[in-house]
């Protein structure tokens, strides 16, 4: 069996808030393996933790290296608990697994979506675009222009996120005049999401439920989390649009609690936050098994798109899959094959293994790129200054 001799992590400086990380895995008999681990946390944490917990691999088979795996991400969500931090260590451990799951298959001689379950040939999803961090500035205008970019490159679905970073007794009425404004400008054809990242309270949403209802939403994201199924099912009763949660599932008790209150529609396993693939795809066959849509979360780089479009086929009841729009025109100039990501779709291959690596000179390239300061959210500002 082929033993590891080498692992690396390697940062692309993308925008102001985005870092894309990916994990380089080589073999003694010279295959690597590439995995993402990016949003794991604050880099004066990340790093550091990267190198505790990759250190033991270090000379492992591959087998063995699996198997250590599989214990550890287990360990990871049991000490998470009911902690609300970002979840370091399982998102560290998925990247890594990622790239051991592209190296199994690639020495199985069959294609990665199928080593996870789903067919042996090339498949495809369409692709949604979160252009929560496209927008340049988080404006109804800006907003509205990212949205309209995205339906001109082929997306027939889009997402926003329009609570971030705002403040102050208007904050849910100013994040509404942003989602309203790309309602508007996507007109009623293309479908619309609302991720609300956990800022706005049940209170709040029943004060404008009204205007939500409005924007006919396909679903909304993260009112509640998860594991908290009063939560989810008082979310669902103030507001009976489809809820999707479940990015940060690390284990399979969170997903049986979220399906058994009732109240959940889209189940949002994350191939990087989850623990890997192997658990993404265990924790989405639990949702998928009980006719919940799986939507895989993967707001960051390529490599993730990759191992999600991979994982997505393992479901049945996956029907769309989340990718980041508009943050930088060189996105998929750092794979191998450009072509995966393509006019509001995403495909798999029939190569052995993930099917596509990181462009070594590419990836050189860029990480020597200085990014820009991004703009502050207006979000206490007057009206006007939105427009």
């Amino acid at each position: 069996m082929s033993s590891i001799v080498d692992i690396t992590m390697h940062r692309v400086p993308v925008t102001w808030r985005t870092t894309w990380v990916f994990v380089e895995v080589t073999l003694d008999d010279g295959r690597t393996g590439w995995g993402e681990a990016s949003d794991a946390h604050a880099v004066e944490i990340a790093v550091p933790r990267w190198d505790e917990l990759t250190a033991a691999y270090l000379g492992l088979g591959l087998g063995d290296a699996l198997a250590r795996l599989a214990t550890e991400v287990t360990a990871a969500g049991l000490a998470m608990g009911a902690s609300r931090a970002l979840p370091a260590d399982s998102t560290l451990l998925g990247g890594l697994d990622q790239a051991l799951c592209d190296l199994d298959a690639q020495l199985a001689g069959v294609p990665l979506a199928a080593h996870l379950g789903g067919p042996t040939g090339p498949s495809s999803i369409p692709l949604y675009a979160n252009i929560n961090r496209g927008v340049r500035e988080r404006t109804p205008r800006e907003f509205a222009r990212v949205a309209r970019d995205a339906v001109q490159a082929g997306f027939a679905a889009i997402k926003c996120a329009p609570f971030d970073f705002l403040v102050g007794d208007r904050r849910v009425d100013t994040g509404l005049r942003l989602v309203e404004a790309v309602r508007e400008e996507i007109g009623g054809d293309v479908d619309l999401m609302l991720d609300a990242h956990h800022f706005v309270s049940h209170d709040e949403l029943r004060a404008v439920r009204s205007r939500v209802l409005d924007l006919d939403l396909r679903w909304i994201e993260d009112i509640a989390f998860i594991d908290d199924a009063d939560s989810v099912k008082r979310a669902k009763d103030i507001l009976d649009i489809p809820q999707a949660a479940g990015e940060f599932a690390t284990r399979p008790d969170q997903v049986v609690t979220a399906i058994e209150s009732g109240a959940l529609d889209v189940f949002m396993p994350d191939v990087k936050h989850s623990g890997g693939d192997r658990r993404a795809v265990e924790l989405g066959r639990l949702a998928a098994e009980r006719g919940l849509e799986v939507s895989i979360h993967n707001p960051t780089g390529p490599v993730a798109t990759a191992h999600s479009v991979a994982a997505s086929s393992a479901f049945p009841t996956a029907r769309i899959l989340e990718c980041a729009f508009g943050e930088v025109p060189w996105r998929m100039e750092l794979l191998t094959d450009p072509s995966l990501e393509s006019s509001g779709r995403a495909r798999t291959t029939d190569a052995p293994g993930l099917g596509v690596a990181v462009d070594a000179d590419v990836l050189q390239h860029h990480q020597r790129r200085v990014t820009e300061v991004g703009v502050a959210h207006p979000g206490s500002l007057g009206l006007d200054s939105l427009r």
